[in-house]
């Protein structure tokens, strides 16, 4: 998918079972993965099944989405309820640039039922390990060398993770 056209990858994804981990570790959730950018974004979207097209999405939509979903492999995070949570603080308080277009994207109707879907997936019993999990990644993020650039991304596609990672200081929290 992503090998079609690195300047219009998909954009969003989900796991198939909302909140749910994945079934095996991803390679680019390694800390230590020698995978390029680009190979990790192929995995990332190679483990879901529902994709959004940026090409079938307006503008403001697909830019915040794509620079989210490249965030997804950067910080080594899967698309569970904790994932995204997770990535949430990253993106926060570990990265440069406005993440307007991605707050933008909060709000549109296409990404109500990613909304849904994660409210549904949670339980109380996740509460303390969201808690654990967001802390620990808002240090890591504060910790960081260099705030990885949220939407000039495209020098790093050819990268190996490892190496971005050691650039711009980013402890990955691995499997969660």
């Amino acid at each position: 998918m992503l090998a079609k056209s690195s300047s219009n990858p998909p954009t969003t994804a989900q796991a198939d079972v909302p909140g749910a981990c994945a079934a095996s570790p991803m390679a680019y959730i390694d800390r230590e993965s020698r995978l390029t950018l680009r190979e990790g974004l192929r995995e990332y979207f190679g483990q879901n099944n529902a994709l959004m097209e940026s090409s079938e999405l307006p503008a403001d939509l697909s830019l915040g989405l794509q620079s989210h979903d490249v965030a997804h492999v950067v910080f080594g995070c899967d698309t569970s309820l904790l994932g995204e949570v997770v990535l949430a603080r990253w993106s926060l308080f570990g990265v440069t640039g406005s993440i307007r277009p991605y707050l933008i994207g909060l709000r549109r109707r296409e990404t109500r039922g990613l909304f849904r879907d994660a409210l549904a997936a949670f339980r109380p019993s996740m509460l303390w390990r969201i808690a654990k999990f967001a802390s620990v990644a808002v240090v890591r993020s504060l910790r960081m060398r260099e705030r990885w650039p949220f939407e000039d991304y495209g020098q790093y596609l050819d990268q190996p993770l490892c190496e971005i990672r050691e650039r711009f200081g980013i402890r990955v929290l691995g499997v969660l």
